[in-house]
C-alpha cells in the first residue's frame, strides 16, 4: 500500500487494513532482515510467514531493548504484529503519516517505536512540563524539522493527544501533515527553502496517538480534516481473545512450584477475569452512572502484579510455615529426649555423686556469693570450667607434639614421593653397575643397615684384612621383587638405637646428600633422601614420645572429668527441656494447626492471589456489591478450572495483616471491609493509588499513616508543587497530592509510570525539567473530592483508582463512636484506649510468637544444648502470657463497653441512612453538594440540641427524631422548591425500606409504572373514562367501584373501595392512585410524607439569612444558588444595612477576576463583606476561587467580621469544595401571577415614583403598563402547562420587561394617538418574539399581547379573563396598584391564562413526571436482596418484546404487488414506509437477541446493548430505537403495542388493499403520505402541485367514509387537546372535565386548488405527532414534530382556542 502525500488514506477497521499490509510488509520485513543478516553473516534470508516474522520482529526487539534507555517489555502476538506491519508500511510509504486511534494502554506508542527501530527511524517526543507552552512547543517542532530537513535524519515525529496543552498544537500538526510547515514559522519561499521543505517530506513521518473517548476527538477531526485526509488511520481495538492468552502464557511460564495441569488453567482466568470486568464497567455506567475503563495495561498489571504477590506470599507463607514445623519439631525432639535423659542420670549417678563430693568445696564458696542461684547449673558451671582447663592442657601437650612432627613428616613425605618416582628400571640399573660409585655403595649400605642386611665378610685387598662388603649384600637386596614397597612400609616408629647410631654417620657426611648422589646414580638419590628423612623422624619422634604419653594420661583424666560433666549436663538438659515443654507445650496444638492451616493456604495461593491481584488491578473504582459481584464470579470460574481457591475469598485473608491493618483503624482508616480493600490496595498495588475521596476519609487517614514520615502535602495548583516533589523524591519523604480534578500534570507522566533509570550508578528519575535522585522509600498518594469523576483511559492505566467513598458500614461505626462520645464519654475514652491497648498487645504478640519461632529455626542441633535460646524463650513466653492475661482482661472489659455501646446503634444507623439520603441528591443537580464533615458538624450539633431523657429508648427516639428534622431544615434551605417534596419522600421511603415497610419493588413500580406488552389477559370493562396505561396497570373486576376515585377532586383522600383500603398499606394506596390519577401523586406523597415523618416536614420553610449566617463562620462562604427571576442582592443589601456592615460587591464576566480577589483581600483584612455576583459565568477564574478558599480563608489568617457571599446559577463546573464546605441557599422568585406581579410593580423602572407618575398620557399609561405587567406574568406563567402554554418554553425575563415598559412610556409621551400597532410589534415581535423560534408560540404570543394592547383596556368593565376576576384597576396611584394586585387570589385558575380547567391536570401530570424523573435519579439499578436482578428482569422483558415481535416485510414482494404508478404516488409510500418499519423491527430484533445472550454472558455487553437494557428495566423506550424509529414518548409496554398495531396497519394494506380510511398515526413520514395524495390529484387534474392544498372536512356522520373519496383520503388516528370535536354542532367545543384527549372523527383532507378552498369559521389547528410539540427541521425540510395546519370548524374566536393551545395530535405519551 504505497501511498502518496495529501492523499486520504484511511482504514476504517484493523481487520481490512491487516489484510493488506501483513504479507506486503512480510516481504519488507524480508528485505530488510536479508540486508542485516548479510551485513552480518553474508547470507540472504526470506521471511515465509508471521511465525518467521514474529522471530523476526523479536530480534529486533532485543535489539532495541539492548540500546534504549526505556526497554520495552512486549509479547510479540499476532495482533501486535499487524500493527507494527502497518506502520512500518505507512512511515516506509513516501509522505506516508499514521493516526493511530485506541484507548490508553493499548501498545500505539511502543509499537510506533518497535516500527521506527526496526525502519532505522528516530523516534522525536516532546517532553511536556508544567511551563511548556507554545514557545517551546515551536521550538520543538524547528528541532524536528531541522533533524529531517538540515541533518538529514530519518525521524518519527510521535505526537499524542495527552500532550496537547493547547489546541493551537493540533493546528501546527495539521499544518504540518498539509504542507510541511507551521505557520509563522516558514523562512522564505527561496531555493533553498524549498528543498528544506522536500527534505523534511522525505525524512520525516508523523504518528499521532489519538484515544477516540470523549468529544475532543470528533471535534479535533471535524475542526482539522487533515488529521484524517493526510493520515492513514489504524485503529487499536480491544485485544482479542487469543492476544490475551498469549501475553498470559509469556508472562506466567516461568512459574514456579506448580501443577502443569494448574499452570495451564491460568491464561484462561486471566482472560476471563479481564472480559469480566469489560463487561462490569458497562454495567457500572449503566447503573451507578459512572465511568471507567479498562485497557490492556490493566491486564499487564494483573499478570505483573500476580507473578510478584505470589512469590512472596509463598516465600512468606513458607517460611511461617517452616517456623512453625520447625518449633513443632524441636518440641517433639525435646519430649522424647526427656525419658531417655532420665534413664541416663540413673546409671550415671554414682559419678554424679563423685563428682558432686570433689566439687563441695566450690559449691560452698559459689553458695554463698549467689544463695538463689540454680545449684545444678552452678555444679556443672564448675565441673565445665575444670574440665575446660583439662582440655586446654591436652590441647597444649597435642599442639607441641604436632609441631615437632611437623618437622619431620614433611621429610618424610618427600621421602615417599622420591620413592614413587622410582622405576624398576631404575633399580635394575643399579644392579648391573659392575664397580658402582663411593656414593651408590654408601646409599645402598646405609639402606642395608636400615633393614638389618649383613654384609659379607671379605678380604680387603689394599689391608689384607677380612672387612665388611655390604656391595654384594646390597645387590641381592635389590634383587627382591618388594623391594621399593619394603621401603614405603618401613617401621618408622620403632627404629632400634644401634641402627641409628650406625646410620647416624652417613647421614651427616655431606657428600650423603640426595644433590650429590644424583650425579651418580638418580635411583640412589632418591634412596638417599629416604635414609635422611627416616634419620631425622626418629630423631624428632624420640623427643615426642614422652609427651604422648603425657597427652595420653590428660586424655584420660580429661575422660573423666568429661563423664561427670556429662552427667551434669544430661540432669541440666532435662531441666531445659522441662522447662521448654512447660513453657511451649501449650502451643504445640496451635502450632500444628497453625502449620497444617499454612499448609492448605500454600495450596490455595495459587488460586487466592489470582483473585486478589485481580481485585487490586481491576476493581479499585468499583462499589461494594459490584465487587462481590465480581469475584464470586471469579471464585466459581476457579473452581471449576481446578484452580485451588477459597470459597469464602476475603482480600484481607490473602494479603493483610491483622496488626497492621488495626493500627490503620487507629489512624482513621473506617473498619468496613470495603475500606481495608482500599488500604491493601494502596498497600500491596504496584502503582501510585488515586483515591476517589469525596468524604475525606483516604485523605484524613494518609495524613495520620505518614504523618511521623515526614509526609509532604500538595496540590497542582500550588505554585511550587514541583519543587516540593522533586526533593520528597530525592529524600525519601511520602508525598499526598489533594484536590485532583480529572486530569493530572503531564510533568507528572515518568513519576506515575514509574520511569527511573540509572545515571551515575544512581537511580534517577525526569521530572519536568529536572533529573532528580529516586529514593526507594519514597511513597506518592493521590486524593480527588470529585464525586463522580471522569477520568481518561490513559490516566486509568498510570494509577491505581480506588473508590474511597464512605460505606454505610463505616459511617455507621464513625456515628456511632461520635454519639456515644457525646453521650457516655466515659465509655468512648475507655473504649479508645483500649483499642490503643489492645492494638499493642496484639503487636507485641506477634513480634515474641515470631521471636519465639526465630530462635527455634535459627537453633542449630539440640535446642536444650543452647542455653541462651532456652532463656530467651523462657522469658518471651513469660512475657507472652502475662500480655495475654492482659488482653483477656482488657477483652472482657471491651466487650463490655461494646455492649453498653450497641444500645446507641440504632442512632447510628438512622443517622447513616440520612447521610445516603442526602449524597443521593448530587444525582439531581450540580449544586447540591455536601460533604461528611458538614454533615457529622450538624450530627454533633442535633446530639448536643435535642431534648434528654434519661431513659435510653426515649433519648434514642428524641436524637433520631430531632436530627431528621434539624437535616431536613438545613439541606432545605439550600434546595429548590420543586425538589423539598422529593427529598423529603427519599428521606422517608429510606427509612420506610429499612423498617421493611416498604417494598424496594413498589417503589420502582410507583417510579417507572408497569410494563405491559401487547393486548391484555381481559378487555377494558370501561373504555370511557379507563384508558389503555390505566387497565394495564390497574385491573380491577368492578370498574364502577373505582369511578368515584377518578372522578373526585381530591382523590387522594379518598377510600380505597373494599377490601383493598383494609388490605394495602398507605404506600401501596398510593400506587393505585398513580395508576388512576397520575396528576394528584404530588400531594399523594405528600400525605404520605406527613404521616410518616410529620406534618413539619411538608410545610413550607421561610427564606431568611439570618438563620444561614448564624450557621457561617469567616472562612466558609455563604452560596446563593440562583433559579431564574431570582435575585437576592436587595435582601442582601437590607441584611448588611441591618448589621451595619460595609458590603462590597462585583459581578464576575470577563476580566472581573483580578478585580474580584483584590476585593476579597481587602475585605479578609478590613472584615466587610464580600459579594462575588454569577459565578457561573467565570469559568477561568473558578480555580482562582477555589484555591482562595482553601489558602487564604483560614483560621487567623481573615478578620472574624469578614464574609464571602456568592451567587450562582447551577452549574456542572463550580467548584465542589466551595459547595460542600459552604453554607448554601436557594432563593426563588415567587411562584405564581400574583407574586410575579408584584415583583414586577417593586422592581425598577415602575418602582420609580418619577417613572410612574411622569407619562403625558397618564391614566392610558397606567392602564396599559398594568396590561403590559400582566402579559409578562401570563407568558412566564404558562410556561408551566408544558407544550400546552408554549411548544418551547423560553425564558421570558426582566429585561424584555424592562425595554418593553420604557418604549410604552417612551411612545405614549411622543405621539398625540396612541400607536397600538407599533407597541404591538416593538413589544411581540421583538423585544418578547427576539426569544421564540416556533411560528405557532408567535403566534399565541401575539394572541395574547392583543388582550392587553387593545384600546379596550381603557373602558370600564373591561376584563381580562371570562372569571372577571382580574381587570385592570380604575385609575389609582401606585400604592392603589399594590393593593389590587394583594388582592388576587393565591392561586391562578388556568381561565386566566386563556386555558381550559383540564390545564391544570396537564400541569400536574408535568409536575408528578418531573418528580419521578428525578427520584430515579436518586436511585441505585443495583439489585436489592431477594428482588430480581438487573439481568432477570431484562432478559425476561426482552423475550416477551422478541415473542410478540413480526417478521420484516418482504419488499421486493410487496413491489411487485404494488409497483410504482404514476398515478398513485400511495404504492411509493407504502414501499417506502414499510422500508423504515423494517430498519426498524431489525434494530429491535437485533439489539434484544444481542442482549438476551449478552445478560446470559454468551456475548459482551456493549455500550449501546447496556443502554437497551437500561431502558428496558425502567420500562421506557430504548434511545438506539429511537433513532430508527417514529417520534414517540410512549412508556415501553405502550410503544411495543403501538408498533405491532402499526405493522399490522401496513399488513392489512398489503394484504388487503388501500384502505378506505388511513390510520394517519400510523405513518413514519407522514408528510410524504400527504404530499402523495396530492400528488395524485395533480397529476389527475393536470395541476402543478404547488398551485394546491388541502382543504378539509370532518366527516362525523354514520356511513360518511364507507367508501373512499373520489379524491384526497379520509384519515383517522388524530386526538384533540385542549377542546373536543361536537358531532352535534359539528364544530370545535370545549373539553368535558378530566378529558385531556378525544378522538377526532376522520378527516377528509380534499386536495383542492387554493383559490377554490371553501370559506367558514374555523380555527386553523395545528397537528404534531407528539404531544411534545416540539421539533426540529429534518434534511427533508420538514418538522420531526409539525405536521400541517388543519382548518376545523369553530362558531368562537381562533384567538379562543389559540389561548387555549389547541392541537391535533397523532400519537398519545400512553
Amino acid at each position: 500500500m504505497r501511498l502518496k502525500s495529501n492523499q486520504s488514506r484511511t482504514a476504517t477497521g484493523p481487520s481490512s487494513a491487516a489484510a493488506a499490509s501483513l504479507p506486503e510488509v512480510l516481504d519488507n520485513f524480508a528485505r530488510r532482515h536479508e540486508a542485516k543478516m548479510a551485513a552480518e553473516v553474508g547470507c540472504y534470508r526470506t521471511l515465509m510467514g508471521a511465525i518467521h516474522m514474529q522471530r523476526v520482529v523479536t530480534e529486533y526487539l532485543s535489539d532495541f531493548n539492548a540500546t534504549s534507555k526505556k526497554p520495552m517489555n512486549l509479547v510479540l502476538f499476532r495482533f501486535a504484529l499487524e500493527h507494527i506491519a502497518r506502520i512500518c508500511r505507512i512511515i516506509t510509504s513516501p509522505g506516508g503519516n499514521a493516526l493511530l486511534v485506541g484507548v490508553g494502554g493499548s501498545g500505539r506508542q511502543s509499537l510506533t517505536r518497535l516500527a521506527a527501530f526496526i525502519e532505522e527511524y528516530e523516534v522525536y517526543q516532546i517532553e511536556i512540563s508544567k511551563t511548556y507552552c507554545k514557545t517551546e512547543w515551536h521550538e520543538d517542532i524547528k528541532k524536528v524539522l531541522r533533524m529531517a530537513g538540515e541533518s538529514n535524519k530519518r525521524v518519527v515525529f510521535l505526537f499524542s493527544d495527552t500532550q496537547i496543552k493547547e489546541e493551537g498544537f493540533v493546528e501546527d500538526i495539521s499544518n504540518l501533515l498539509n504542507t510541511y510547515e507551521v505557520a509563522g514559522m516558514d523562512g522564505g519561499r527561496d531555493q533553498l527553502y524549498n528543498f528544506f521543505v522536500q527534505e523534511v517530506r522525505r525524512n520525516m513521518h508523523i504518528v499521532l496517538s489519538f484515544s477516540p473517548v470523549g468529544d475532543s476527538f470528533r471535534e479535533r477531526l471535524r475542526k482539522f480534516p487533515s488529521l484524517v485526509n493526510c493520515t492513514t488511520i489504524d485503529w487499536f481495538t480491544k485485544w482479542p481473545t487469543d492476544a490475551l492468552h498469549t501475553v498470559a502464557e509469556s508472562f506466567l511460564s516461568a512459574l514456579d512450584g506448580m501443577e502443569p495441569a494448574v499452570a495451564a488453567q491460568l491464561p484462561g482466568l486471566c482472560v476471563m477475569f479481564h472480559q469480566s470486568v469489560q463487561e462490569l464497567t458497562d454495567r457500572f455506567k449503566a447503573e451507578a452512572r459512572r465511568h471507567y475503563y479498562v485497557t490492556p495495561t490493566s491486564y499487564l498489571e494483573l499478570l505483573l502484579s500476580y507473578k510478584s504477590l505470589l512469590g512472596r506470599r509463598q516465600s512468606e507463607v513458607m517460611t511461617v510455615k517452616r517456623r512453625y514445623e520447625i518449633g513443632l519439631d524441636k518440641l517433639q525432639v525435646t519430649e522424647e529426649s526427656v525419658t531417655g535423659m532420665k534413664e541416663e542420670l540413673i546409671a550415671l549417678q554414682p559419678q554424679l555423686e563423685e563428682s558432686t563430693r570433689q566439687t563441695e568445696a566450690a559449691m560452698e564458696v559459689i553458695s554463698k556469693e549467689s544463695v538463689e542461684a540454680d545449684k545444678v547449673k552452678q555444679v556443672v558451671s564448675k565441673e565445665e570450667a575444670t574440665a575446660s582447663a583439662e582440655a586446654a592442657t591436652v590441647k597444649a601437650i597435642k599442639d607441641e607434639c604436632e609441631a615437632d612432627l611437623a618437622e619431620a613428616l614433611p621429610l618424610l613425605e618427600e621421602a615417599i614421593k622420591a620413592l614413587n618416582t622410582l622405576k624398576p628400571a631404575d633399580i635394575t640399573e643399579v644392579k648391573g653397575m659392575k664397580s658402582p660409585p663411593a656414593g651408590v655403595r654408601r646409599v645402598l649400605e646405609a639402606i642395608c643397615i636400615m633393614k638389618g642386611v649383613k654384609p659379607a665378610r671379605v678380604k680387603d685387598t689394599a689391608s689384607g684384612r677380612m672387612v665388611d662388603d655390604y656391595w654384594e649384600a646390597s645387590k641381592k637386596m635389590l634383587m627382591e621383587f618388594d623391594f621399593l614397597d619394603s621401603l614405603k612400609k618401613f617401621d618408622k616408629d620403632h627404629i632400634p638405637p644401634e641402627v641409628i647410631l650406625k646410620v647416624r654417620p652417613f647421614t651427616q657426611d655431606p657428600k650423603f646428600q640426595p644433590k650429590v648422589i644424583e650425579k651418580q646414580s638418580v635411583a640412589c638419590a632418591g634412596l638417599c633422601s629416604w635414609v635422611i628423612a627416616l634419620e631425622k623422624y626418629d630423631k624428632v619422634i624420640k623427643e615426642v614420645e614422652p609427651k604422648r604419653q603425657k597427652l595420653r594420661e590428660a586424655e584420660a583424666q580429661l575422660e573423666v572429668v568429661m563423664a561427670a560433666l556429662r552427667a551434669k549436663q544430661a540432669e541440666l538438659k532435662l531441666e531445659r527441656a522441662e522447662k521448654l515443654i512447660s513453657g511451649l507445650g501449650g502451643e504445640k496444638t496451635r502450632w500444628t494447626a497453625a502449620a497444617r492451616a499454612l499448609g492448605e493456604q500454600y495450596l490455595r495461593l495459587t488460586g487466592d492471589v489470582l483473585l486478589a491481584a485481580g481485585q487490586i488491578a481491576y476493581l479499585g473504582p468499583f462499589t461494594a456489591l459490584y465487587r462481590s459481584s465480581a469475584v464470586g464470579r471469579w471464585v466459581k470460574e476457579c473452581q471449576a478450572r481446578g484452580v485451588p481457591c477459597n470459597d469464602r475469598f476475603k482480600l484481607e485473608v490473602v494479603l493483610g495483616d491483622a496488626v497492621k491493618i488495626r493500627q490503620w483503624n487507629i489512624w482513621g482508616l473506617p473498619k468496613d471491609d470495603f475500606s481495608t480493600e482500599n488500604s491493601i490496595a494502596v498497600d500491596q498495588g504496584r502503582r501510585w493509588p488515586l483515591c476517589i475521596d469525596p468524604q475525606g476519609l483516604a485523605n484524613k487517614w494518609i495524613r495520620a499513616m505518614e504523618k511521623d514520615a515526614g509526609l509532604q502535602v500538595i496540590k497542582l495548583s500550588d505554585a511550587n508543587y514541583l519543587r516540593t516533589l522533586e526533593n520528597a523524591i530525592q529524600f525519601g519523604k511520602p508525598v499526598l497530592l489533594e484536590n485532583v480534578m480529572e486530569s493530572l500534570d503531564a510533568s507528572l507522566e515518568p513519576l506515575l509510570q514509574k520511569q527511573t533509570f540509572k545515571q551515575g550508578g544512581a537511580l534517577c528519575i525526569r521530572l519536568g525539567d529536572s533529573t532528580v535522585e529516586y529514593s526507594d522509600a519514597f511513597k506518592f498518594y493521590m486524593t480527588t473530592k470529585l464525586r463522580n469523576p471522569h477520568y481518561t483511559p490513559e490516566l486509568c492505566t498510570k494509577v491505581s483508582l480506588l473508590n474511597f467513598m464512605t460505606t454505610p458500614e463505616g459511617l455507621e461505626d464513625q456515628l456511632l463512636g461520635i454519639v456515644v462520645a457525646k453521650e457516655r464519654p466515659d465509655l468512648e475514652e475507655e473504649k479508645n484506649k483500649l483499642i490503643l491497648v489492645g492494638a499493642e498487645n496484639k503487636k507485641k504478640l506477634k513480634e515474641i510468637e515470631d521471636e519465639i519461632l526465630r530462635v527455634l529455626s535459627a537453633s542449630e542441633g539440640n535446642i536444650l544444648e543452647d542455653e541462651e535460646a532456652v532463656n530467651i524463650l523462657q522469658s518471651s513466653k513469660v512475657l507472652s502470657d502475662e500480655i495475654s492475661e492482659k488482653q483477656k482482661v482488657a477483652d472482657v472489659t471491651e466487650a463490655k463497653i461494646d455492649e453498653a455501646r450497641a444500645g446507641y446503634k440504632p442512632v447510628a444507623h438512622h443517622s447513616s441512612l440520612l447521610y445516603f439520603c442526602v449524597t443521593d441528591m448530587a444525582n439531581i443537580d450540580p449544586m447540591y453538594q455536601y460533604s461528611l464533615r458538614w454533615f457529622v458538624d450538624l450530627f454533633v450539633r442535633a446530639i448536643a440540641d435535642s431534648q434528654r431523657s434519661d431513659d435510653l429508648e426515649d433519648r434514642l427516639q428524641l436524637l433520631n427524631s430531632y436530627s431528621t428534622f434539624f437535616l431536613y431544615q438545613n439541606v432545605c434551605r439550600s434546595l429548590f422548591e420543586k425538589d423539598k417534596l422529593l427529598f423529603a419522600f427519599v428521606l422517608a421511603s429510606k427509612l420506610q425500606m429499612d423498617e421493611h415497610k416498604m417494598v424496594p419493588e413498589e417503589l420502582r413500580f410507583m417510579l417507572t409504572g408497569g410494563v405491559a406488552m401487547g393486548d391484555l389477559p381481559l378487555p377494558n370493562p370501561a373504555p370511557e373514562w379507563v384508558s389503555e396505561r390505566m387497565w394495564g396497570e390497574h385491573v380491577t373486576a368492578n370498574p364502577e367501584a373505582w369511578r368515584r376515585i377518578y372522578d373526585s377532586l381530591e382523590p387522594h383522600t379518598e377510600q380505597l373501595p373494599e377490601p383493598w383500603h383494609t388490605r394495602l398499606d398507605p404506600f401501596q394506596r398510593i400506587i393505585v392512585l398513580r395508576t388512576l390519577r397520575p396528576d394528584k401523586l404530588i400531594p399523594a406523597l405528600t400525605l404520605f410524607v406527613a404521616d410518616t415523618l410529620g406534618k413539619r416536614f411538608v410545610e413550607p420553610l421561610p427564606f431568611a439569612i439570618e438563620p444561614s449566617f448564624n450557621d457561617s463562620v469567616a472562612t466558609s462562604p455563604l452560596i446563593f444558588v440562583l433559579s431564574p427571576g431570582s435575585d437576592p442582592m436587595a435582601s442582601l443589601q437590607m441584611f448588611a444595612d441591618d448589621k451595619a456592615i460595609k458590603m462590597e460587591s462585583v459581578s464576575l464576566s470577563q476580566g472581573q477576576g483580578p478585580i474580584a480577589q483584590r476585593l476579597v483581600e481587602a475585605g479578609m483584612a478590613e472584615g466587610y463583606w464580600v459579594v462575588l455576583q454569577n459565578c457561573h459565568l467565570a469559568k477561568s477564574f473558578l480555580p482562582t476561587l477555589e484555591l482562595m478558599c482553601e489558602t487564604q480563608l483560614v483560621e487567623g489568617k481573615v478578620h472574624r467580621n469578614f464574609r464571602l457571599w456568592l451567587t450562582s446559577y447551577p452549574s456542572p463546573i463550580f467548584p465542589i469544595s466551595i459547595l460542600e464546605n459552604g453554607v448554601k441557599m436557594t432563593n426563588e422568585a415567587p411562584k405564581g401571577l400574583r407574586a410575579g406581579l408584584l415583583r414586577t410593580y417593586m422592581s425598577d423602572p415602575i418602582s420609580n415614583a418619577d417613572f410612574f407618575t411622569g407619562c403625558a398620557k397618564d391614566p392610558e399609561f397606567r392602564s396599559m403598563l398594568f396590561g403590559l405587567a400582566f402579559f409578562h406574568s401570563i407568558v412566564q406563567e404558562r410556561r408551566k402547562f408544558g407544550p400546552i402554554g408554549w411548544n418551547i418554553p423560553y425564558e421570558f425575563n426582566e429585561n424584555d420587561l424592562r425595554i418593553s415598559v420604557r418604549q410604552l412610556r417612551m411612545f405614549l409621551d411622543e405621539y398625540p394617538d396612541i400607536p397600538y400597532d407599533t407597541l404591538s410589534y416593538t413589544a411581540g415581535e421583538c423585544n418578547y418574539g427576539g426569544k421564540v423560534t416556533d411560528s405557532h408560540d408567535r403566534h399565541t404570543l401575539m394572541t395574547i399581547l392583543a388582550t392587553y394592547y387593545t384600546p379596550d383596556i381603557h373602558e370600564p368593565g373591561y376584563r381580562f379573563s371570562t372569571s372577571g376576576t382580574y381587570y385592570p384597576p380604575a385609575y389609582t396611584g401606585y400604592k392603589g396598584y399594590i393593593d389590587y394586585i394583594n388582592g388576587l387570589p393565591l392561586i391562578a385558575q388556568p381561565e386566566v391564562f386563556g386555558l381550559h380547567e383540564n390545564a391544570d391536570i396537564t400541569k400536574d401530570l408535568q409536575e408528578t413526571n418531573l418528580l419521578l424523573d428525578s427520584l430515579m435519579l436518586t436511585q441505585s439499578r443495583e439489585a436489592s436482596s431477594g428482588a430480581a436482578s438487573f439481568e432477570a428482569v431484562v432478559g425476561e422483558v426482552a423475550a416477551e418484546v422478541l415473542e410478540r415481535l413480526p417478521p420484516n416485510f418482504d419488499i421486493e414482494a410487496v413491489e411487485r404487488a404494488y409497483p410504482q404508478d404514476y398515478y398513485n404516488s400511495m404504492n411509493t409510500v407504502l414501499a417506502q414506509e414499510l422500508g423504515r418499519f423494517n430498519a426498524l423491527l431489525t434494530v429491535i430484533r437485533n439489539s434484544l437477541q444481542n442482549l438476551g445472550k449478552a445478560v446470559r454472558g454468551l456475548a459482551l455487553m456493549s455500550g449501546e446493548l447496556d443502554g437497551v437494557g437500561r431502558a428496558l428495566y425502567d420500562g421506557k423506550v430504548p434511545a438506539a430505537w429511537l433513532r430508527r424509529s417514529f417520534p414517540s414518548l410512549k412508556p415501553l409496554g405502550a410503544y411495543v403495542k403501538e408498533v405491532l398495531e402499526r405493522v399490522a396497519f401496513f399488513q392489512s394494506w398489503v394484504d388487503d388493499g388501500a384502505p378506505t380510511v388511513f390510520w394517519i398515526s400510523g405513518f413514519f413520514f407522514t408528510q410524504a403520505f400527504l404530499t402523495g395524495a396530492k400528488q395524485n390529484f395533480a397529476r389527475k387534474c393536470c395541476i402543478p402541485i404547488d398551485h394546491i392544498d388541502f382543504d378539509f372536512e370532518v366527516r362525523d356522520g354514520p356511513g360518511d367514509v364507507a367508501a373512499p373519496p373520489e379524491d384526497g383520503v379520509y384519515c383517522a388516528g388524530l386526538f384533540l387537546e385542549g377542546c373536543r370535536w361536537s358531532s352535534e354542532l359539528h364544530e370545535l367545543e370545549e373539553s368535558e372535565p378530566k378529558v385531556l384527549f378525544t378522538p377526532l372523527p376522520p378527516v377528509w383532507m380534499v386536495p383542492r386548488e387554493m383559490s377554490r378552498f371553501s370559506s367558514f369559521p374555523h380555527y386553523l389547528c395545528p397537528m404534531y405527532k407528539t404531544t411534545e410539540r416540539r421539533g426540529v427541521l429534518s434534511t427533508t425540510g420538514h418538522s420531526t414534530n409539525f405536521v400541517l395546519d388543519v382548518k376545523l370548524a369553530s362558531s368562537k374566536d381562533p384567538a379562543h382556542w389559540t389561548k387555549r393551545g389547541v392541537a391535533l395530535i397523532t400519537s398519545l405519551n400512553d
